[in-house]
Formats: C-alpha cells, structure tokens, sequence
C-alpha cells in the first residue's frame, strides 16, 4: 500500500507523520530528549505529504497530548500515545488484508479465529 493509499485512511497521515517521528526521535538516530528541530516542510518531504497536510496531522497529534509544537521544533510529549497513532495505520492495512484474503470466524466463547481462504 502506498503512502498515498494510506493517506486516504482516516487517520492515515497522522500515522504516517506519526511513524516517522518516531524514527527521528529514536536514540540510534541521534535524538537527544524529546525535542527535535524540524520544519513541518521537512517532515512533509520525508513523508511525501503537503506541508498543510502535516499542520493538520500536527494539530490532531497535538490535541491528543502527543506532542508540543514551537516555532521549528517538534517535542513528543508522550512516545506511547505516539505509538499507538503509528499502529492507526497498520491496523487498517490489516484490516483490509484480513477482507481479501481471509475470514474470521468468532466462536462460541467470543474467542476469534483466522481462516485462510481456499484452505
């Protein structure tokens, strides 16, 4: 699924904003505490989104008490609820795979099972 695919999701750009600052502010990446400086442009280009795209994304993000926004500069006030933005977009991604190539099946006891399709 592209970018793009993932976009036309509700949710899907603040998943991709969202994943993508996660990989910024990994340690290994060189992030040193919980502030970044970075453009909402530079983040666009990163995510292949418009700069107002990524506003909007940033202002839901924000509202949601994921992360502070300043003057060029992204802090994550919460790396969880980060997380969880992130997994918006695969939980769609699984749903829809889940759709194409197989049925779930709940029994009795409310527990779900995964049969393939043509199994």
């Amino acid at each position: 699924m592209t970018l793009q695919a993932l976009d036309d999701h509700q949710g899907g750009a603040e998943s991709i904003v969202a994943r993508t600052l996660r990989h910024l502010f990994h340690p290994l990446a060189g992030a040193h505490g919980g502030a970044l400086r970075v453009t909402q442009s530079e983040i666009g280009q990163l995510c292949n989104l418009s700069r107002q795209r990524v506003n909007q994304a940033f202002q839901r993000l924000q509202a949601d008490g994921v992360l502070h926004l300043q003057y060029g500069v992204v802090e994550i006030i919460d790396q969880n609820k980060l997380r969880a933005w992130e997994l918006r977009s695969l939980s769609a991604r699984s749903g829809a795979k889940l759709s194409q190539g197989s049925s779930e099946i709940s029994d009795s006891g409310g527990e779900s099972t995964r049969h393939q399709k043509g199994t």
